[in-house]
């Protein structure tokens, strides 16, 4: 999805140098500001966790040109009890993919298109808005790693599960090279000096299991028991207009259809006394109770979905409503 991007201001400044200081943030707030964009920044935890995995797995199959079904599935393990697992088969995750855009958070490859639902590079860690860890197996030019992703204790961290491999030398060249090729003068040459030899620190490479299976990528996350029927609820809800997912072990019928027009949709299977709510691509939001008061009675009841594409409405950082004055719909 397209996001607006801030622009620069053009300031006048008196003199020729700039002595203002750049805002930032202290390391020291660091977990702050991640408990606060993982967790504190959803009041509903379990439905944008859904709409949010999902939105990637089908961003994945927009990407890898695919038009395979989205799989979730519910299975049980007796170490674990009841998981959620979202699986797609799409471009998967390279090693490289993972420590440069999804562990850089509000990094995203997909807010230059509306073609894509994400954007904000925030969503893939929902989970941990719910749950203190889950699990991620990814199939990559086959290659499959898996990782569990945690808390951590002071920052949110990646592991894998596999274990290490060694780099290779090539790897390590290049990093040797790029240390050692800054440019004289710099605020890091002045610390190379005053601390003799630097050190280079070389990425560990997570081991992988060949394979010849499909790229594409599992989300695994434990649920609470006492969680389940608040998950299905907000399957049904939250992925209402995902027009190819497939439920398995959900009890949730897979046969239905999804009829568009010009500016609605409507769902075969949509409960009769469905208020009328608003789909922005494939993303399914409320209106208000102001704003559907002031709508015609008759209007009101329809149990339909007023049609948006990708990017032609504001949303929150948390993707849960919309920026949406009353005039829209008035």
């Amino acid at each position: 999805m397209k996001l607006e991007y801030v622009k620069q201001l053009d300031i006048q400044r008196l003199g020729d140098t700039d002595e203002g200081l750049e805002s930032g943030i202290a390391k020291e707030s660091l977990p702050f500001i991640f408990e606060l964009v993982s967790k504190k920044l959803y009041s509903n935890p379990i439905g944008s966790m859904i709409r949010e995995i999902t939105s990637n797995c089908f961003d994945s199959h927009v990407e890898a040109g695919t038009d395979e079904p989205v799989m979730i599935s519910k299975s049980y393990h007796v170490e674990e009890g009841w998981s959620i697992e979202f699986k797609d088969v799409g471009t998967g995750m390279s090693p490289d993919l993972m420590r440069e855009i999804y562990m850089n958070w509000f990094s995203s490859t997909r807010r230059v298109s509306n073609d894509f639902l994400g954007a904000f590079g925030i969503g893939s860690k929902t989970p941990l808005s719910y749950a203190d860890l889950f699990y991620i197996t990814t199939i990559h030019d086959g290659k499959q790693y898996e990782y569990i992703f945690h808390k951590g204790e002071k920052l949110p961290m990646l592991e894998s599960l596999l274990g290490y491999d060694e780099p290779e030398c090539a790897e390590c060249e290049e990093m040797i090279e790029e240390v050692n090729g800054e440019e004289e003068g710099s605020f890091e040459d002045h610390e190379i000096e005053e601390s003799s030899t630097p050190k280079i620190v070389i990425p560990r490479v997570p081991s992988h299991i060949p394979t010849t299976e499909h790229n594409g990528t599992v989300i695994k996350v434990v649920m609470e028991q006492a969680d389940l029927f608040k998950f299905e609820a907000e399957l049904k809800t939250q992925l209402a207009y995902f027009d190819n997912v497939y439920f398995k072990n959900w009890g949730i019928s897979n046969d239905y259809d999804i009829y568009e027009g010009e500016y609605f949709k409507y769902r075969s299977d949509i409960r009769t006394d469905t208020l009328i709510h608003i789909c922005m691509g494939k993303v399914r939001y409320e209106l208000s109770e102001t704003m559907r008061r002031n709508m015609h009675a008759d209007y009101r009841q329809l149990p339909i979905a007023v049609k948006f594409k990708v990017g032609e409405l504001p949303i929150t950082p948390s993707r849960e409503s919309l920026y949406i004055l009353q005039r829209v719909l008035s």
